[in-house]
């Protein structure tokens, strides 16, 4: 198991109740199972949907489990139509009796192997009380679904069968025995699909999805007739796609998908946030140089949202994946991201907001046993239990006398099995700093006179490491003292590009280093000899970072990017 987390550095550590708190597989077939949907009981209870590997002649069957609070297993059950075909729950919701409704798709009921809209309508043991499938004479799929506020369903997904496109949003409202009120369609002349709804405060419903060929993220608030109220459709340079959606508790609404547009890496953690009118409130990406995904997002009593994805950027391993849980606040900013996963590949689909903090489901690879239902419980802070764990000690520390009254320190990043957050700086045996960076200036300091340092380091959850090997430099009998100073940087918020300017009159080469909340250097400039720079957004994301110049002075600013 992995485990890597990635903290704000205003994070906040409080008294935290653990509660159940876990990281699980489970086998459900003997051969290859994906979760792709997750609900809650009001036990605390964990239902998790998705596909398993029937036999080399049945293919995929839908399957669903009962997860305890605790990670025990206290049922399974799978269905299929017959065998070659494939049946995949892509959503599952609970229902007013106490049940469950398994919402996908299924080939076995139209011939050349088009598929419809299947849902099987369980009771609380799991078992099938009826199913129903909806659709014409081409294929549908349905990927999403959520109990109504009389007690029955709306199902989205794509249709070819009806629409003006190849394939068109199809939305089906159902009763709460699966009997059809309305059905409508929405889309391009191109592909389109719907991979998320939930129902509003006014009756009406929120969806998430994709339109013209999955090139563009597209989310649509209708009534609770069906018919449109508004759309928002982002039309980046990439392909830009949103798969979940909810309404937050201050009536706004929240889309979670992945974007090849913006971002740092190939394909990033896309978060817009819409007014009640769906004019766009904000937006975010998350993520680094490889590909990141976002697929659920739900909203905690004190407003945070949780997302469910997989990061390629985050592991350590080699071509690997990890299912990646981020914790934002209402303004987007993110409070933390963890990623959990094996040495293979790994991923999450759904997430529900437990009594202990959060939980993810999705896929793990297991040795022997292929794929596997993934289920993660964390606390508030992202973990599956306490932190005792402290940092590495700081290597490589390096003590240099720049004037009479100044010594210059620096030293290699502690590793941690969570986060290092910062680093204590002793001298001569006491306290009398700490910092973010890997570098200290101490000032103030007395004409030629030694002083001897350590540095320790410390994580989120306060854990401090041992000292450091001691090191130690004698100031100059010259007084002058190259101190921080403050860096020009306008303009600030930067939202194309920005020029940064500072004292540089001798010409001296300057290195730029731009560092994100994480403490990781994401941009670096070396050899500048002017005395300004132009800087471009490029493929960072939008939030707060730190911009650093060294040469005979060191400069530092807080960036802001938009």
């Amino acid at each position: 198991m992995k485990r890597f987390l990635t903290l704000t550095v205003l994070l906040t550590i409080g008294i935290i109740s653990y509660g159940q708190l876990f990281e699980k597989n489970y086998d459900l077939s003997g051969d290859s199972d994906e979760c792709r949907a997750m609900t809650i009981t009001s036990d605390g209870s964990f239902i998790l949907a998705g596909a398993s590997w029937a036999s080399d002649v049945a293919f995929y069957d839908m399957s669903i489990a009962k997860i305890k609070a605790n990670g025990d297993t206290a049922w399974t059950k799978a269905y299929g139509v017959g065998s070659m075909n494939i049946e995949v729950a892509y959503g599952v919701v609970n229902a007013s009796d106490g049940g469950y409704m398994l919402i996908g798709g299924t080939d076995g009921f139209v011939d050349d192997g088009e598929s419809d809209f299947w849902v099987i309508k369980t009771d609380a043991s799991g078992d099938s009380v009826w199913s129903k499938h909806y659709g014409g004479v081409k294929s549908e799929y349905a990927h999403a679904g959520a109990i109504t506020s009389d007690n029955g369903y709306i199902f989205v997904g794509a249709t070819n069968s009806y629409g003006a496109g190849l394939d068109d949003i199809y939305i089906v409202r159902a009763k709460e025995n699966g009997d059809t009120l309305w059905t409508k369609t929405y889309g391009t002349n191109k592909m389109d699909c719907a991979y998320g709804v939930q129902q509003t405060s006014d009756g009406g419903f929120i969806l998430a999805g994709e339109v013209a060929n999955g090139e563009d993220a597209y989310a649509l608030k209708i009534d609770a007739d069906g018919n449109k109220v508004w759309d928002y459709t982002y039309e980046g340079a990439g392909t830009d796609n949103f798969y979940s959606c909810i309404q937050s508790s201050d009536g706004k609404y929240v889309i979670v998908g992945r974007t090849q547009s913006e971002g740092a890496g190939g394909q990033d953690v896309f978060v817009v946030k819409l007014d009640t009118d769906g004019t766009e409130i904000w937006k975010k990406v998350f993520g680094g140089e490889k590909k990141d995904e976002g697929w659920s997002v739900v909203e905690d009593a004190d407003g945070n949202y949780f997302i469910t994805g997989y990061t390629e950027s985050f592991t350590h391993e080699e071509e690997d994946s990890d299912m990646w849980l981020l914790k934002i606040d209402s303004d987007g900013n993110k409070i933390w991201s963890v990623n959990y996963g094996g040495v293979k590949d790994d991923g999450g689909y759904a997430g529900v907001v437990t009594s202990t903090g959060f939980a993810g489901a999705g896929y793990t690879y297991v040795q022997n046993e292929g794929t596997n239902f993934y289920l993660v419980s964390v606390n508030s802070s992202g973990l599956t239990g306490d932190d005792t764990e402290a940092p590495s000690v700081p290597q490589n520390v390096a003590a240099s006398a720049v004037s009479g009254t100044q010594i210059d320190l620096s030293w290699d990043n502690s590793t941690d099995n969570v986060a290092v957050v910062g680093y204590v700086i002793h001298r001569g045996g006491e306290i009398i700093d700490s910092t973010y960076y890997t570098s200290y200036q101490d000032t103030g300091l007395t004409v030629n006179t030694e002083y001897a340092y350590t540095i320790s380091a410390y994580d989120a959850a306060g854990n401090e490491s041992a000292q450091s090997a001691s090191v130690s430099a004698t100031t100059t009998t010259d007084i002058t003292s190259n101190t921080i100073k403050q860096l020009s940087i306008y303009p600030n918020p930067l939202t194309n590009t920005a020029v940064i300017e500072f004292d540089n009159p001798n010409n001296v080469a300057y290195t730029l280093n731009i560092i994100n909340t994480n403490g990781q250097i994401v941009k670096t400039i070396q050899n500048i000899t002017d005395n300004n720079i132009t800087i471009s957004k490029n493929n960072l994301s939008n939030g707060v970072y730190f911009v650093e110049l060294k040469g005979d002075n060191i400069y530092r600013n807080k960036l802001i990017i938009e």
